[in-house]
């Protein structure tokens, strides 16, 4: 299954996320009807270091999300915000707040995203005089829609995060699941 993974750091955040946002409600239901191997994600220890399918984890997603009664897009996004948080660690969050820079951003993100998903090729470029990183993600295996807004919540997250910027805007410009050749993501920073 190799090209379509992801690093279970991020899978032991989203499951975190969904029982936090599930704040007591019952889930069994859901997690019951999930296949083998998403079912485990929600059930089992999982490995820090270890790779699960992006498959899985995009039918625990929406399974999830939907038993909560939220629209799976925006359930996506907010599991990004969150999972960029908690996978940093206030040290890593100190690090982006004191040296963040749109710049270190752009040169950083590849090396960062090839810690969270084994496939893809990551180039970003960024544009001090427009204030703009762009983000572009090509031969990414395991895509998903719900996986891509999940990128585009952690890259809001990290760039706001960053004391360089006092705004900043995120948007999803182009993606593999609207029939795209690349997924791509423009920050625009003030």
């Amino acid at each position: 299954m190799v090209g379509k993974q992801i690093k279970g750091r991020m899978v032991i955040s989203g499951r975190k996320f969904i029982r936090d946002r599930a704040a007591g409600r019952d889930l069994d239901k859901a997690i019951a009807g999930l296949g083998a191997e998403a079912r485990e994600m929600m059930t089992t220890r999982l490995s820090p270091s270890a790779w699960y399918s992006t498959a899985a984890a995009d039918e625990v997603l929406r399974a999830c999300a939907e038993a909560l009664g939220e629209d799976p897009r925006s359930f996506a996004r907010d599991l990004g915000w969150t999972a960029a948080y908690d996978t940093a660690g206030a040290i890593g969050r100190t690090f982006v707040s004191l040296f963040g820079s749109p710049a270190r951003m752009a040169k950083y993100i590849g090396t960062a995203r090839e810690q969270i998903y084994d496939s893809g090729t990551t180039t970003a470029t960024y544009d001090e005089a427009g204030g703009r990183v762009q983000i572009e993600v090509r031969g990414w295996l395991g895509h998903t829609e719900h996986g891509c807004l999940n990128m585009l919540g952690l890259l809001d997250r990290y760039a706001n995060l960053m004391r360089a910027s006092a705004s900043v805007e995120v948007a999803q410009t182009r993606c593999l699941s609207r029939g795209n050749d690349a997924c791509v993501f423009e920050l625009r920073f003030r």
